[in-house]
C-alpha cells in the first residue's frame, strides 16, 4: 500500500484506530483524531478497509459452511418488502464453524443477484474444494453440489421462532453490523459496501488474537500494492 498522505505516524495511528474500533471510526473522526482534512482522511480509511478486504478474500472458507442471503437497504415508502424489493444491495453472508460448531471466520460478498451463475463465481472464489455447505432453501444455492461441494438445505419457513431452532441462529451477527454501520457512518454509498462489510469480517476473523490484530494489519498494508485515487472511486468486483 502506497503512502502517499502524511506521515508514517498518521498511517500507524490510523490503522490503530480503524482496527481497535469494534462499531468503526469515521471519516469525520478520523480528520479529529489525525488534525488531517476529511477527504485525507477518508482516503486513508478507504485504503485500510481495501487492503482488508483482499487480505480476508485470499483465505478460503472451508470444511463446514453455513451461507445466506442477506439484503442492504430498507423499504422504500410504497415498495415491496423482502427478497423482491427495489433498491436493495444483495451479499452472501458465509460462516466457517469448527467440529464444536463455534463460529471461526465470516465473509460477506456482495454479488449481483442470487442466481445459479452468481453463486457458481461466489464459489469458485471464497471455497475450498469438497466443503460441507448447509443454507436454507434458496434453489441457487443447491448449484454447490455441482462444483464438487456436499450441500444441504434446510426449510425455515416459520421456524425462526422455534426457540429449538438453532441453526440460523449466526444470523444475529449480520443485524449487529447493520446497526454499528448505519450508527457510525449514516450515510453510506451502497458501491463501497463491501469494504465497510469486509472491514467488520477482518475484526471478527481475528477475535482471538486481538494482541496480534494491529501487526498483522500492518503487515498486510505493507504487502499490499499501491491503491491509486481512481480505484478508490470505483466500485468493488460483485464477488
Amino acid at each position: 500500500m502506497c503512502v502517499d498522505q502524511g506521515t508514517l505516524t498518521i498511517w500507524f495511528l490510523a490503522i490503530y484506530l480503524i482496527s481497535q474500533s469494534k462499531e468503526g471510526v469515521s471519516s469525520l473522526k478520523l480528520q479529529r483524531f489525525l488534525g488531517i482534512s476529511q477527504t485525507a482522511a477518508m482516503r486513508i480509511k478507504h485504503k485500510i478497509q481495501m487492503v482488508m478486504k483482499f487480505s480476508d478474500d485470499s483465505k478460503r472458507l472451508g470444511v463446514f459452511v453455513q451461507v445466506d442471503d442477506v439484503y442492504w437497504g430498507g423499504k422504500h415508502s410504497g415498495g415491496k418488502r423482502g427478497r423482491v424489493a427495489e433498491g436493495k444491495t444483495p451479499f452472501i453472508a458465509a460462516i466457517q464453524r469448527n467440529k464444536k460448531g463455534h463460529p471461526m471466520y465470516i465473509r460477506f460478498s456482495r454479488i449481483a443477484g442470487f442466481d445459479s451463475n452468481n453463486t457458481k463465481n461466489w464459489g469458485g472464489k471464497h471455497l475450498e474444494a469438497a466443503t460441507v455447505i448447509v443454507s436454507d432453501g434458496l434453489p441457487c444455492f443447491q448449484n454447490f453440489n455441482n462444483q464438487g461441494h456436499d450441500q444441504f438445505s434446510i426449510k425455515t419457513t416459520g421456524r425462526y421462532g422455534d426457540p429449538d431452532f438453532h441453526v440460523f441462529d449466526w444470523l444475529k451477527v449480520i443485524g449487529n453490523v447493520k446497526n454499528s454501520i448505519v450508527g457510525t457512518y449514516h450515510v453510506l454509498n451502497h458501491r463501497h459496501l463491501p469494504r465497510y462489510l469486509a472491514e467488520f469480517c477482518y475484526r471478527f476473523n481475528r477475535r482471538f488474537d486481538l494482541q496480534r490484530l494491529l501487526q498483522t494489519l500492518i503487515c498486510h498494508a505493507s504487502q499490499t500494492a499501491p491503491i491509486p485515487e481512481r480505484q478508490l472511486r470505483l466500485a468493488e468486483a460483485w464477488w
